[in-house]
């Protein structure tokens, strides 16, 4: 973790697209920091402790889906700190999705880098509104 505000907490694929984001989000002057995960479980608690001290929003990116997966692990653990950072899941919806390439699918699930740069900004809109 090198930088204050955002931080994209990414599994497994999902790396390459946050490297993407943050690149993006930093050229808007945003202060954006990259973890990877590297595996779901167990969950680094000592690191997310850390995360939530110096970030506002944490963003974690997944190719599973958003019921019962890692970003959701990661938001019990931090609502149960009671602290003010906001965690935003990025990951496949509990719902039937198409056949398609992964390309494809990422940009219909809102999945791919520009549309999670513009999730993320939405969040951070609606935060500091």
């Amino acid at each position: 973790m090198q930088e204050k505000d955002i931080l994209l907490f990414a599994l497994g694929s999902m790396v390459k697209t946050a490297e993407d984001v943050r690149r993006s989000l930093k050229e808007r002057g945003l202060s954006c920091s990259l973890a990877n995960a590297r595996f779901a479980k167990p969950l680094d608690f000592a690191f997310l402790s850390e995360a939530v001290k110096q970030h506002t929003l944490i963003v974690t990116m997944e190719e599973n889906v958003v019921t019962g997966g890692f970003g959701s692990q990661v938001r019990e653990y931090v609502d149960g700190l009671h602290v003010s950072c906001e965690v935003l899941q990025i990951a496949i919806p509990d719902t039937f999705v198409t056949h398609g390439s992964p390309e494809l699918l990422k940009q219909k699930l809102k999945m791919d880098g520009p549309s999670i740069t513009e999730r993320i900004l939405f969040a951070l809109k609606e935060k500091w509104r």
